[in-house]
C-alpha cells in the first residue's frame, strides 16, 4: 500500500514515517522542500509552494495525507502558505484518489488567521470531487514538535514565577504518534467518509497540570500560580510586547474556555490516545 506525504517533513510527517518503518506493507512517499536520502520503505520527492516536481509518481498510490500548515508567521503568510499551497496541490492531485486534510480542532472555537485559513482549506477539500477525510486534531505535541507545547517550554524556562490558567482551565492534548497511528488505520481500512472528524484526547487534563509537568524538565524549580484567564491574557501581552522574540499570538488565541471537543466518532474507527504525561 502506497501512501503520499505532502508536507513529509513536518513533526507529524516525521511521525507518520518512523511508525510505517514497523510496517513491510507499507511505502511512503514524502514531498517535502529539504532533501533528505531515500529509507527503506520511503521516497522522497521535491516539493515547491504545495506543487510536487515530479507529480506522476502520484498515479499509482493508495491515499494522499496533506500535511502542509503553519499558524506562524504573519497573516499573509498564514493564508499564502494554508491557502494557497492547497489550491495549487488540489490541481495536480490523481482523480480518485482518496485525501485526507489535516485541519484543526480551532475552526470550531477561533477567529483568528489561522482558523480562518483552515476554514477555506476544508471547503476546498468538500468541493474536489475525490473521497476525503478531514482530521480537526485538538492541541498536538511529541516527536519532533518544535511548537505548541514545546514553544511555550522554551518561553516558560526565562520565567522564576509562572502564571497559568485557573485550575478549571482544561486542554485535551493530542500526542503525534498516536494520530499519525489512526491515520495509517483510516487509510488501510478505506475509511474516507466525506466528512470533518475531531481528534483529541478523551482525558482532558488542566493547562495548571500540563504547565507543572513542563516545569519538570527544568534544572531548577518553578513557582506556578494559577489566574484568572482575563489577568492571563494581559500578562501574555506585556511580556510580548516587552520581548519582541516571544511570539505567544498562537498560545494566546488558544486560551478561550471551550466545551470540550468529542473524540466519540474517531474512538469508534480505531483512534487510540494516551494520557498526557509530560514532554
Amino acid at each position: 500500500m502506497k501512501i503520499a506525504l505532502i508536507g513529509s517533513g513536518s513533526a507529524l510527517g516525521k511521525n507518520i514515517i518512523d511508525i510505517s518503518k514497523n510496517n513491510p506493507q507499507l511505502e511512503i512517499l514524502g514531498f517535502q522542500r529539504s532533501k533528505r536520502k531515500d529509507t527503506a520503505n520511503t521516497k522522497f520527492y521535491p516539493i515547491l509552494r504545495g506543487v510536487p516536481k515530479n507529480p506522476e509518481v502520484l498515479n499509482d498510490i493508495d491515499a494522499v495525507v496533506y500535511l502542509i500548515g503553519t499558524n506562524q508567521g504573519s497573516d499573509k503568510e498564514i493564508e499564502q502558505i494554508n491557502v494557497e499551497f492547497l489550491k495549487n496541490y488540489l490541481k495536480v492531485h490523481p482523480k480518485g484518489c482518496p485525501l485526507i486534510y489535516l485541519s484543526s480542532v480551532s475552526v470550531t472555537t477561533q477567529e483568528s488567521t489561522y482558523a480562518h485559513s483552515k476554514k477555506v482549506c476544508e471547503n476546498k477539500i468538500r468541493e474536489q470531487e475525490n473521497p476525503y477525510m478531514i482530521l480537526r486534531p485538538s492541541l498536538l505535541y511529541g516527536d519532533y514538535d518544535r511548537g505548541n507545547l514545546y514553544s511555550l517550554q522554551n518561553k516558560l524556562k526565562w520565567l522564576p514565577i509562572i502564571p497559568s490558567p485557573p485550575v478549571e482551565h482544561q486542554i485535551q492534548p493530542v500526542h503525534m504518534k498516536d494520530l499519525s497511528e489512526f491515520i495509517i488505520l483510516l487509510v488501510q481500512n478505506g475509511n474516507y467518509e466525506n466528512k470533518e472528524i475531531v481528534v483529541s484526547n478523551p482525558n482532558p487534563i488542566s493547562s495548571y497540570e500540563v504547565i507543572k509537568k513542563i516545569c519538570e524538565n527544568f534544572s531548577t524549580p518553578r513557582i506556578v500560580i494559577p489566574m484568572p484567564l482575563k489577568m492571563i491574557r494581559i500578562l501574555i501581552k506585556l511580556v510580548t510586547f516587552i520581548f519582541t522574540n516571544f511570539d505567544l499570538k498562537s498560545q494566546l488565541q488558544n486560551m478561550s474556555s471551550h466545551e470540550p471537543f468529542d473524540s466519540t466518532e474517531a474512538l469508534k474507527l480505531g483512534y487510540k490516545p494516551r494520557k498526557f504525561k509530560g514532554l
